[in-house]
């Protein structure tokens, strides 16, 4: 009987707070959307600075050897 009336207890709490958070599908929408646009950005900015950061080990390299010959 105890484990019972925890269990009613646990699924009680879940219904209740399940229906608190779907009070506003628009906004959850929204915030993924824009969670997404940011991650986009910050894998661009990623991207261009590991390009970036071969192009000038590259020149260094390329100035290194010519400086050694």
């Amino acid at each position: 009987m105890k484990f019972s009336n925890k269990v009613l207890l646990g699924s009680t709490a879940v219904v209740a707070s399940s229906s608190a958070f779907a009070t506003d599908a628009n906004a959850i929408g929204s915030a993924i959307t824009a969670a997404v646009a940011s991650g986009q950005a910050n894998y661009s900015l990623v991207v261009i600075g590991i390009i970036g950061l071969a192009a000038i080990g590259f020149g260094v390299g390329m100035i290194v050897s010519s400086m050694r010959k």
